[in-house]
């Protein structure tokens, strides 16, 4: 039992790498005043894998000021490396807990099932598999990641929630326990700046998000959380995911960089 709620305080990270990070198969050009926009076709494209470093070692020196223009990050170097699928949502059997969802995110501990319009982007639900516990929690309120199209001064906030029941085994019988989730989204898209990293230079938006998860268990076995992550995130109009997502902590330093390979 202790294990399996260990795992469903996974949830609460889940969300806040469901953004961005590879190439698209178009590159658009830049308005003539030189901001640029984010659509729906600039994000998570179906049957894209986007691979990511993540520098953790003395990032927290690191300055984000522009110098002649630019933010130089090409000092980085991965600790760690970590893949993120979009794939369409039948290519997985639990795709009929969500027969909304137009679009999945499969990582190597859960799925999240999304819909993704020329307006917007929303969870509709999560899926994950702990030993021979199947979990799909199915949102009754979706939440919104993204609204189209992305520019400067832009800005949401938005709720989400959701729960499922399911069946435990612990000590030789089954305890009905219902899991329940609930998010709170909020960002604004503050400025454009350019940001190199080790694979190349690009015009970005950068946005500043913070996302709240409370994640609780009915009955109360104690391992419930609240936790709000904070991040700076830079997103190009030439790449298909998040070109740099930097994870801050309470006192806003940073606490580790993820950058697009």
């Amino acid at each position: 039992m202790k294990r399996f709620i260990i795992y469903l305080l996974l949830l609460v990270v889940v969300f806040a790498s469901c953004k961005k990070d590879n190439e698209t198969t178009t590159t658009p050009e830049e308005p003539a005043n030189n901001n640029i926009t984010i659509t729906s076709n600039n994000f998570a494209i179906a049957g894209e894998t986007y691979n990511h470093g993540i520098d953790t070692t003395n990032v927290d020196t690191l300055n984000l000021l522009a110098v002649n223009d630019i933010v130089d990050l090409t000092m980085l170097s991965a600790d760690r490396f970590d893949t993120t699928k979009y794939r369409d949502p039948t290519d997985f059997t639990s795709h009929t807990d969500f027969p909304t969802a137009n679009l999945a995110m499969e990582t190597n501990q859960y799925i999240i099932y999304m819909t993704k319009t020329t307006d917007k982007l929303e969870v509709v639900g999560v899926y994950f598999a702990i030993d021979t516990i199947e979990l799909s929690i199915p949102f009754t309120d979706r939440l919104t990641l993204m609204e189209f199209p992305i520019s400067i001064g832009d800005s949401v906030s938005d709720y989400g929630t959701g729960s499922t029941s399911i069946n435990v085994p612990y000590n030789g019988f089954n305890i009905p326990v219902t899991v329940s989730v609930q998010m709170q989204n909020n960002y604004v898209i503050n400025a454009q700046e350019k940001i190199a990293t080790p694979i190349g230079t690009e015009t970005c938006l950068k946005e500043f998000r913070t996302l709240n998860t409370i994640m609780s268990t009915s009955p109360d076995f104690g391992y419930g959380k609240n936790d709000t992550t904070m991040s700076y995130n830079y997103y190009s109009n030439n790449k298909a995911d998040t070109y740099v997502k930097v994870s801050l902590d309470a006192d806003t330093n940073i606490t580790q960089i993820k950058y697009l390979e």
